[in-house]
């Protein structure tokens, strides 16, 4: 475990602190650059610092896979709010209806990332065998809510499968088919400091 520094993270001094520790400790192993990530405040703050440091030049900040989810998470919940996939998992016993809000408001990221998956199993079959056979009714708007979230939960599962691979291609793939929809739903600062 790291030191627990007793200073509020989003300082500049604490966030240079920090930076150098962590410099230190790559540099001991024999690592040319230093990876580090941080949740969306710490990151932008995180990437200024290094930026106005020549001194922090080998330093790579990301942002946090975790926050990533989170945020993107909580685009599905807005985006289905009007097909009431909450009461559909809480009528078919597979959550409670607490949960359920919490699932959709992207609070609890287990329980999201394993009731997504499963309604998405449900309806991916179902939307490719409509797809075929009704092609004509491909502009019916609750058809089109429903393959936009198939569509969703795809970008979420290629993250998902990128951070646990380590697979940066498909991280970059996955997180760029994110940002139209963090944009949408307002989290405008995962937008603007993506391509930073």
């Amino acid at each position: 475990m790291l030191p627990i520094l007793q200073a509020p993270a989003d300082e500049n001094d604490t966030l240079a602190t920090v930076i150098n520790y962590v410099m230190a400790i790559s540099h001991h192993m024999g690592r040319t650059h230093t990876i580090i990530t941080a949740d969306q405040p710490l990151y932008s703050k995180g990437k200024e610092l290094v930026w106005t440091n020549s001194k922090f030049e080998s330093v790579i900040f990301l942002m946090g896979g975790l926050q990533i989810c989170f945020n993107f998470l909580k685009s599905i919940g807005p985006h289905m709010e009007s097909a009431r996939l909450g009461d559909l998992w809480t009528e078919i016993d597979v959550y409670a209806a607490n949960t359920t809000q919490t699932m959709l408001d992207g609070k609890v990221y287990y329980r999201a990332v394993r009731g997504h998956p499963l309604t998405y199993e449900a309806l991916a079959t179902q939307v490719a065998n409509i797809q075929v056979i009704h092609q004509a009714h491909s502009d019916n708007p609750n058809f089109k809510m429903w393959s936009t979230y198939i569509s969703m939960i795809e970008i979420l599962l290629d993250f998902i499968r990128a951070e646990r691979d380590g697979n940066w291609i498909l991280h970059l793939e996955a997180f760029t088919a994110m940002l139209s929809w963090l944009t949408i739903y307002y989290h405008t600062n995962y937008a603007q400091w993506v391509p930073a």
